[in-house]
């Protein structure tokens, strides 16, 4: 709907949907080999600063529902590897938080 409506798309908004897909494909490797899902972790953290700094450069109203979206699939996805609700949420927002202070100044 961004594209059709013509909104400015930031690349950091389109890098944070990028890293959360390789998120999803780094958790399936790293559950499969039982492996530790650190990378997971930080390929999510990535993914949900990068929206951040998105939402800081400002986006209109379809960019901020992708915003929205990708901290949903964020918070989802850390509690597919193995979060509980709470610190899951708590994360995603730091994560937020972290990028926006990127831009502002503050982080």
């Amino acid at each position: 709907m961004a594209l059709e409506y013509g909104e400015r798309i930031s690349p950091d908004l389109c890098a944070g949907v990028g890293q959360l897909a390789d998120a999803v494909e780094l958790l399936r490797r790293e559950h499969r080999s039982a492996r530790h899902i650190g990378r997971t972790q930080q390929k999510i953290d990535d993914a949900v600063q990068a929206a951040g700094r998105a939402q800081a450069q400002g986006l209109n109203e379809f960019g901020e529902a992708v915003v929205t979206q990708l901290r949903t699939a964020a918070s989802d996805l850390l509690r597919a590897a193995g979060a509980d609700p709470t610190t899951a949420n708590r994360e995603v927002r730091a994560s937020i938080r972290r990028g926006v202070g990127s831009v502002r100044g503050g982080g």
